[in-house]
């Protein structure tokens, strides 16, 4: 298939770049003249790199960018794992800053990780057909729960046996309903089609 998809891998990555870096130091330019010399160029490298990756994107050079796939790859499992890390962050940062007393700039940045979450879903969706996705959402959902009850049950990680707070255990849950969920559209979707 030589279609391009609607969004794609690197459209993801470009704008998912350009906009955390973005969220991350556009907030706090006003405070440039009280920062120390250390600080300017941590604000200014990102505040670059999240430049260039907008202008990137916005030029869409021939290159990088890919077709429509026909079964899962690479690509596809970097967008799954991109999926759960930031909605993972942006549920326990939601929580873990206040909910809904949070500052502005904490608002924005947990805005801009559940907005990435989102654009990482509508790319998997669009890159190809949802046949491929099936397995992995179930797999996914079955970890999910599975880390969730562990977390829940006795109070700590599976890996290291340190307690952890009962959110982390909410949130993948939250996880595992939503690729539950996710499989079961791409299964319709699969039998529609």
């Amino acid at each position: 298939m030589n279609k391009r998809p609607l969004v794609g891998f690197y459209d993801f990555v470009f704008m998912s770049i350009g906009f955390l870096c973005l969220s991350l130091t556009l907030p706090v330019l006003y405070q440039w003249f009280e920062f120390t010399e250390t600080k300017r160029r941590v604000v200014a490298v990102i505040f670059f790199v999240g430049d260039t990756a907008l202008f990137l994107f916005a030029r869409r050079p021939d290159a990088p960018w890919d077709r429509v796939a026909t079964r899962i790859d690479l690509r596809d499992f970097v967008l799954i794992g991109s999926f759960w890390f930031f909605a993972d962050s942006t549920l326990r940062n939601f929580v873990r800053w206040g909910e809904w007393n949070m500052t502005t700039h904490r608002m924005l940045i947990v805005f801009t990780l559940g907005f990435i979450a989102l654009l990482s879903a509508f790319c998997l969706f669009t890159r190809g057909s949802s046949q491929r996705l099936v397995f992995p959402f179930f797999f996914l959902s079955f970890v999910g729960l599975s880390d969730g009850v562990w977390k829940f049950t006795p109070g700590t990680t599976p890996k290291w046996l340190i307690p952890v707070p009962k959110e982390y255990a909410y949130g993948s849950f939250v996880f595992a309903g939503f690729f539950l969920f996710a499989g079961l559209i791409a299964l319709g979707l699969k039998k529609r089609g």
